[in-house]
This record gives structure tokens, C-alpha cells and sequence, in this order.
């Protein structure tokens, strides 16, 4: 739930409206209604059962895990474009 100007609210729906590795944020829902004044700061729903602060760990670690494994295959890829280059000419193909 969030209340606000209407332009902080446009902020905010873009800002958790996100698509990247992990997250693909395919809709969001809006309900409006006459604000209550009762929202003074923000939070996340957490389950029970579930560690927010590990979840957001673990997330940051396998992003950093796919940016890595991501990096590494276009430096590989490059190499043995790089390999096939140098040995072009010096190879008898039978």
C-alpha cells in the first residue's frame, strides 16, 4: 500500500517495476482510494517462515553469480574467435 503526490506514486511504481536476472515484474496491480494518512514509512511482507535478509542475500549472490558466468562466456567466446584466426592458414585440412 502506498499513498503520496501523485508524482512520488508514478516514482515508486516505476522503481518496483523491475525486469533484470532474477526479477521480471510482469504486472502490477492498482486499487485507488481516498488516503487514510496512516502510511509514514515502508516495508516489506515478509511470510512466515521466510528470511527477508537471506532471501536478499542469496539473490544478490546468484546475480553476481550470472553477471560473472555471463562475463566469462563472451571472454571465452572472444578467444577462440581469436584461436580460430591465428590458426587459419596453418592447418592442412584432408
Amino acid at each position: 500500500m502506498a499513498e503520496g503526490d501523485e508524482d512520488k506514486l508514478k516514482w515508486f511504481e516505476e522503481a518496483i517495476c523491475i525486469k533484470n536476472t532474477l526479477i521480471d515484474v510482469s504486472s502490477i496491480e492498482k486499487e485507488y482510494s481516498t488516503p487514510r494518512d496512516d502510511v509514514n514509512r515502508f516495508y516489506k511482507l515478509v511470510d512466515r517462515g521466510e528470511t527477508d535478509s537471506r532471501l536478499d542475500t542469496a539473490a544478490d549472490h546468484l546475480k553476481n553469480l550470472i553477471v560473472a558466468v555471463n562475463n566469462m562466456n563472451q571472454n571465452i567466446g572472444g578467444k577462440i574467435d581469436q584461436m580460430n584466426d591465428n590458426l587459419s592458414g596453418k592447418m592442412d585440412v584432408r
